[in-house]
């Protein structure tokens, strides 16, 4: 699959991978947009935001990489060869 027709499976809720990768079981994944309480903020920065914007604060829908380390690496970003490459595939 191209990158474009790989974002759209994932839109849609699949992981998807490439083969060319050196690391096998890594995948991306959606993760769509929320919003977040200020109580409910873990991270002091976040927090205080969320206070002066009346409580809350919305994240974006983003993409996460999950790691062949078993880690979450939130808001994962595409190379150039990713994003040109063919080999995309839905786990």
């Amino acid at each position: 699959m191209t990158f474009g027709q790989a974002i759209a499976a994932a839109k849609e809720g699949a992981r998807i991978t490439r083969d060319g990768w050196n690391c096998k079981g890594q995948y991306v994944y959606y993760q769509e947009g929320s919003v977040i309480k200020a109580e409910d903020c873990r991270n002091k920065i976040l927090k205080e935001q969320a206070e002066e914007l009346g409580g809350h604060i919305t994240i974006c829908p983003h993409l996460d990489f999950f790691s062949a380390h078993k880690v979450v690496q939130i808001g994962w970003l595409a190379s150039q060869t990713d994003m040109l490459a063919g080999d995309w595939r839905v786990l």
